[in-house]
C-alpha cells in the first residue's frame, strides 16, 4: 500500500500488505507493523486522495469461519460449492485462524483510523475464499464488515454509493426523485442508518424508473444458472 500510494494511484483494492516487508517480516504482518509507520501510510493516503477498497468481508471468511459457514447467503451458492466452502472452512488450523484474526482486527483499527481522517472508502467484494463472499450479497456482506470495523452506517453506505461512483466516474450532477425521473434506487423495511443489515431487507428495486420484484429477480437467475437439462 505504501508503495502504492507513492506512485500516485486512485485506489487500492484490498489492505492486506500495508508496508514494504522488513528483515524478512511478512508484509501482511499487521500485528508487526508499526504505528509510527501506519500513521505516515494514512497521511499519504489521505493526501493522496487514495480511495481503499478493503474487502473486509472477504478478510473474514480466514478470521471468522465459523460465522462465515453459518452466512445464509451461502444457499445461493451451487451445492457443490457450498460444500466446497464449508470443508475448507472446516479445515483451518487454529494457528491460521489466529493469525487471520489478529490481521482483521489491525485491518479494521486502521481503517477506522483512515476514515476518521477523512479519508475516502469504497465498498467492493472480492471473493477471495473459495468464493466468498457470495456473489450478490457480497455487496451487502461487506457493508456489514465496514461497519464492524468501526465505520458509522452512513459512512458504508457512502462507501457503497457516492464515493464508488465518484471512484469510477458515476457520480451524477444531481439526483432527481420526480415523477418520470429515470431513476435507480432500492426501497428497504428497516432503519439501514441504525442496523446496517436492513439494506439487505429489499421489498422494491427501481431500474431507470421501472419497479422490479427481488423476489422474481432472484427466482430469474437461478433459472438462468440452473444447468440445461439434456
Amino acid at each position: 500500500m505504501n508503495d502504492l500510494a507513492a506512485a500516485g494511484v486512485a485506489s487500492i483494492e484490498t489492505l492486506a500488505y500495508p508496508l514494504k516487508a522488513r528483515n524478512g517480516a511478512a508484509a501482511d504482518a499487521w500485528p508487526a507493523a508499526a504505528a509510527r509507520d501506519l500513521a505516515a501510510l494514512q497521511a499519504r493516503l489521505v493526501r493522496g486522495r487514495v480511495t481503499l477498497v478493503p474487502l473486509m468481508a472477504a478478510a473474514m471468511a480466514g478470521a471468522f469461519p465459523d460465522e462465515v459457514a453459518e452466512d445464509p447467503a451461502l444457499a445461493l451458492l451451487p451445492e457443490a460449492r457450498r460444500a466446497e466452502l464449508k470443508a475448507a472452512l472446516g479445515k483451518m488450523p487454529a494457528s491460521e485462524v489466529a493469525k487471520a484474526k489478529r490481521a482483521w482486527a489491525g485491518q479494521a483499527a486502521f481503517l477506522k483510523r483512515f476514515v476518521g481522517a477523512r479519508g475516502r472508502v469504497a465498498a467492493g467484494t472480492g471473493f477471495e475464499f473459495g468464493g466468498y463472499p457470495v456473489p450478490g450479497a457480497g455487496l451487502h456482506r461487506e457493508l456489514a464488515a465496514l461497519v464492524r470495523a468501526g465505520l458509522p452506517p452512513i459512512e458504508a453506505i457512502r462507501a457503497a454509493t457516492s464515493t464508488a461512483a465518484d471512484l469510477v466516474g458515476a457520480k451524477p450532477a444531481s439526483v432527481r426523485f420526480t415523477p418520470g425521473a429515470e431513476a435507480d434506487f432500492i426501497v428497504v423495511t428497516g432503519d439501514p442508518l441504525e442496523k446496517i443489515e436492513d439494506l439487505a431487507n429489499i421489498t422494491h428495486v427501481v431500474r431507470a424508473g421501472e419497479v422490479f420484484d427481488p423476489k422474481v429477480l432472484l427466482a430469474r437467475a437461478k433459472q438462468a444458472a440452473a444447468p440445461a437439462k439434456r
